[in-house]
C-alpha cells in the first residue's frame, strides 16, 4: 500500500466522521426542540390543574394548591424557554464551527 492510498483512506474516514458529527448536531437541535415542547406541556398542565382547583373545588387546601400551581406553571415555561435559548446558542456556535471546518476541508479548489 503506497502513501497516496493511505492518505485517501484517511480522508474517507475523516469525511465519514465529520458527516456523523454534523448529523449528531442536527439530532441535538431536534432534541432541544422536543425538550422545549416538554417544558411547555408540563407548564400548561400545571396551569390548567391550578385553574381547575380554583374553579371546581371549594376545599381550601385545593385552592392553596391551585394558587401554587399557576405561578409554578409560568415559572416552568420561562425556565424552559431560557434553557432552550441558551442551548440553541451553544448548538448554533458548534454547528457554525463544523460547517466552516467542512467548507474549508472539502470545498477547497486544489
Amino acid at each position: 500500500m503506497d502513501f497516496s492510498n493511505q492518505v485517501e483512506e484517511i480522508r474517507e474516514i475523516k469525511a465519514k466522521h465529520d458527516i456523523r458529527h454534523s448529523l449528531a448536531i442536527d439530532r441535538t437541535i431536534l432534541a432541544n426542540e422536543r425538550t422545549l415542547l416538554s417544558y411547555s406541556r408540563t407548564s400548561l398542565t400545571l396551569i390548567l390543574a391550578g385553574v381547575s382547583f380554583l374553579h371546581f373545588t371549594s376545599d381550601i387546601m385545593l385552592h392553596i394548591l391551585g394558587w401554587l400551581f399557576i405561578p409554578i406553571g409560568f415559572f416552568t415555561i420561562v425556565l424552559g424557554y431560557y434553557r432552550f435559548h441558551k442551548k440553541k446558542t451553544a448548538i448554533r456556535k458548534e454547528k457554525d464551527a463544523i460547517d466552516l471546518m467542512l467548507r474549508n476541508e472539502y470545498c477547497r479548489i486544489p
